[in-house]
């Protein structure tokens, strides 16, 4: 999915949370965030990823409890609410991702405020992508090319060779620079340990 198609569905949410919040459960939104790729400034993604921060209201504690005793998604009808039939956009209502996050609205504010700082998010620079990944992008996702050149930058990461294939490697532990935000892109923890072999390639 391109930058545009990913920002016109934030638009879409924003403007359902102004038209519709007095309704509940909407009324129970306090935050909006953006997180992930699209966050990152990333031109293509497979999804969007939003934060939402939301009052547990009694009401809402009832549900959820009788939804969870039904073995039913208790958040289901909530990202409904937020996102209609979209399925493109990942709405967060759980514990709050331990990753970096734009906010994009907070309760009082005015909307035209939210739609300002989303245009404002700037977008990533491919051209500073290490040499090494060319011919590599449709293995190589979302902002995963500015993150691996920003920790070879930094010295997190290394290119180096070994039997003829060439690898990236760990040289810093996880947490520096852009590390925790690669492991996190990735979903791939196990592999985040210093000096472990992460992509290699012929």
């Amino acid at each position: 999915m391109r930058r545009e198609e990913a920002a016109a569905l934030v638009v879409e949410l924003l403007d359902r949370l102004e038209r519709d919040g007095g309704e509940y459960p909407v009324s129970l939104v306090q935050e909006i965030h953006v997180y992930g790729p699209f966050a990152a400034g990333a031109r293509e993604m497979d999804n969007v990823d939003v934060h939402v921060e939301f009052e547990h209201s009694e009401r809402w504690l009832e549900e959820t409890m009788e939804r969870f005793f039904q073995a039913r998604d208790a958040y289901a009808p909530f990202r409904k609410a937020l996102r209609g039939a979209r399925r493109r956009i990942k709405v967060n209502l759980d514990r709050r991702p331990d990753v970096p996050m734009r906010v994009l609205w907070r309760r009082g504010e005015d909307f035209a405020v939210a739609r300002e700082r989303l245009r404002a998010i700037p977008e990533a620079q491919r051209e500073l992508t290490l040499p090494e990944l060319d011919g590599l992008e449709r293995w190589i996702s979302g902002n995963t090319p500015e993150l691996l050149t920003r920790a070879v930058s930094e010295g997190a990461l290394g290119v180096g060779t070994g039997g003829g294939v060439e690898y990236l490697e760990v040289v810093r532990p996880v947490g520096a620079g852009p590390l925790e935000a690669l492991r996190v892109t990735l979903r791939e923890p196990g592999y985040f340990k210093e000096g472990a072999v992460w992509m290699w390639w012929q």
